[in-house]
Parts: C-alpha cells; sequence; structure tokens
C-alpha cells in the first residue's frame, strides 16, 4: 500500500515537473517570436503586436490587407487628407456664370466607360446652359452604375485648371480618372489601398482625379494649386481636385 502511494506520488510530481518545465518553454518561446516581431511593421500585411484601438481590426500605421505605408522607392505614401462630416460644404461661390480669359474646348473622357463630354468656353462659361444631368451620368460610378447630383464646382475647377495649360483657341483634353463613388465603392478601395481616405470627397459628388495627356503630372500640379479654393492632391500619375476646405498633399 505505501509502495502503491509513493508511486502515484513519484507520477504526480513527474507530471507536474513536466507541465511547469512545457508551460515554461511555451511562453518562452512566445515572448521570443513576439520580441522578434517589431510593434510597428510598416512592411508585413499581418497585424502588428500593438493596435492602436482594441475596437477595430485595424492595426497602428497600416490596415490589414492593405498595401504598405511605405512605397516601393522608400517614401511615404501621400494621403488623401480626410475630413469630418461638418466640412463637406463648398469653398467655392456658385455663380451663374464665370469668367475666362481664353477660349477653348475642353474634353473630357471618361477612361472606364470611353464616354466624352465637350465644354466649349468663350470666355464666358454660363452655368445654366450646362446639361447637369448629363454631367452626372459622365461622373457615376461606374462600378455599380450609380450616380449623384455632382458639384457644379468641381467642373468650373477642372476648367479653370485646364485654361492654364491649353492655348488659346485649342482643344485640351483630360482623363476623368474618378469622379462619383459610392460608400460602397469607396469601402471596397480602402481595402485595397492605405491611400484612400474614409470620408472622401468622391462620395459626395465634390471630386475629381485627372490626367492630362502630353502635360508632366508636375506641370498638372502647378496649374491646379494656381486655382483657389478646395482640394489639391498630387499622385504618380494623377492629380485630385475637390471643392471641400483648402488642403494640399502630395509631393
Amino acid at each position: 500500500m505505501v509502495q502503491k502511494l509513493l508511486l502515484v506520488k513519484m507520477r504526480n510530481r513527474t507530471a507536474s515537473s513536466i507541465s511547469r518545465r512545457s508551460a515554461i518553454a511555451w511562453i518562452s518561446s512566445t515572448i521570443g517570436c513576439q520580441a522578434a516581431t517589431p510593434l510597428v511593421d510598416l512592411e508585413r500585411t499581418s497585424v502588428p503586436l500593438w493596435q492602436y484601438n482594441k475596437a477595430t481590426p485595424e492595426p497602428f500605421l497600416q490596415r490589414q490587407n492593405k498595401q504598405p505605408i511605405l512605397s516601393s522607392d522608400g517614401k511615404y505614401f501621400e494621403f488623401e487628407e480626410d475630413v469630418t462630416e461638418d466640412q463637406y460644404s463648398s469653398s467655392f461661390l456658385k455663380n451663374n456664370k464665370v469668367k475666362f480669359y481664353k477660349s477653348f474646348t475642353a474634353e473630357l473622357f471618361n477612361v472606364h466607360t470611353k464616354e466624352t463630354q465637350n465644354f466649349f468656353i468663350d470666355k464666358m462659361f454660363n452655368v445654366n446652359e450646362v446639361s447637369w444631368r448629363d454631367f452626372d451620368y459622365f461622373c457615376r460610378d461606374w462600378r455599380r452604375d450609380e450616380q449623384i447630383i455632382m458639384d457644379p464646382n468641381i467642373l468650373i475647377k477642372l476648367l479653370k485648371v485646364m485654361e492654364g495649360i491649353v492655348t488659346d483657341g485649342n482643344v485640351l483634353k483630360a482623363n476623368m480618372l474618378s469622379a462619383y463613388r459610392s460608400k460602397k465603392t469607396n469601402d471596397m478601395l480602402r481595402l485595397r489601398s492605405s491611400k484612400v481616405a474614409k470620408n472622401s470627397f468622391h462620395i459626395k459628388g465634390k471630386a475629381i482625379d485627372i490626367q492630362i495627356p502630353g502635360t508632366p503630372i508636375k506641370k498638372l500640379h502647378k496649374y491646379s494649386q494656381a486655382v483657389s479654393g478646395g482640394g489639391v492632391g498630387v499622385y504618380e500619375t494623377f492629380v485630385h481636385l475637390d471643392t471641400g476646405p483648402v488642403r494640399r498633399w502630395g509631393a
């Protein structure tokens, strides 16, 4: 009987020792692995150790399954500056007629739908003569085939930018990459890229992304900044224009 009790105690002690050793080894290996993982890893796509907000699945400095905050050349991405709901008021004055200093034809080309809209400017642009329904449709969210009433000032701002570049009496083509963007489309794009703002002005029909064939981005950016009011952001292949508060971002 005594021998049996001793045997049971020895087994329990051995099991306890093994259990304690296993636990210590597991804790040590876990700490070692976590210690080898930086708190903020700008290149990895998995969740870093430290999250800035436990209530959200988005990790510090980088959202899950999105592009790293660093670009391939090591430079920081410049995000579209986010705004709150009360900042959606336009920074432009609404006038029925807008004065221009050149006469020219603006040819807008939607790169996704292959549609074109032309606007003839004869040193005076009458807003009332624009078919705004056609413009709203032209600027629609092509992914979901949804449209919104666009802010007329975004067209005025675009035409003013084009005026700075075009030669008097000529035709200038502008490629439209993005205009109205539904909330669902914007959320989808945010899952793909950290460059997309949560409260993007595209959602409100107050923004447009453009290229002008034959015009370097630096030059397009220069003339975009020369037009007062609204936001201007320069990216690698296009310029963002919006009619929100005055903001500037990008290289």
